[in-house]
């Protein structure tokens, strides 16, 4: 078999390709990480602009958009567990199993991530206060 071998492209022994312009699927990954970090970055800048000229809190805009959104969710939740609970059963099986690469994964908060990408310490309590956490975060208990 011939493969690509142009000049500006980078071969990939797992995938046994070649990407152009050194592009790997691990640098892809990168690149997907940053474009969304920076997409957060504006957002959250917008978004306490917007509460500070309008003289609201963000921490308590964002709490009332929470419960919007999660009680449509557990209302449509609710109407598909009634219509086929055996499915629903399995899917909830799924979840609850342990993760199949045997990674831990005991802070969905991902406070760090959160800190690094403009995040305040009060809103990643706040996302912790919401419960999607079986273990508390340790950076949340440090001394202010």
């Amino acid at each position: 078999m011939v493969r690509d071998r142009r000049p500006g492209r980078e071969f990939n022994p797992e995938s046994g390709l070649y990407f152009p312009n050194a592009i790997t699927p691990h640098r892809s990954w990168v690149m997907i990480g940053r474009g969304v970090l920076h997409c957060v970055r504006q957002m959250r800048g917008l978004t306490r602009r917007l509460c500070d000229e309008l003289g609201l809190d963000p921490i308590l805009e964002r709490e009332r958009v929470h419960g919007r959104f999660f009680g449509r969710q557990r209302d449509v939740r609710v109407a598909y567990l009634e219509a086929d609970p055996a499915r629903a059963a399995a899917e909830i099986a799924i979840l609850e199993a342990p993760d199949p690469d045997g990674v831990p994964y005991e802070s969905r908060t991902e406070v760090e991530l959160r800190l690094r990408s403009s995040f305040f310490l009060d809103e990643c309590e706040q996302v912790e206060r919401w419960g999607y956490n079986p273990i508390r975060h340790e950076l949340l208990d440090r001394p202010r």
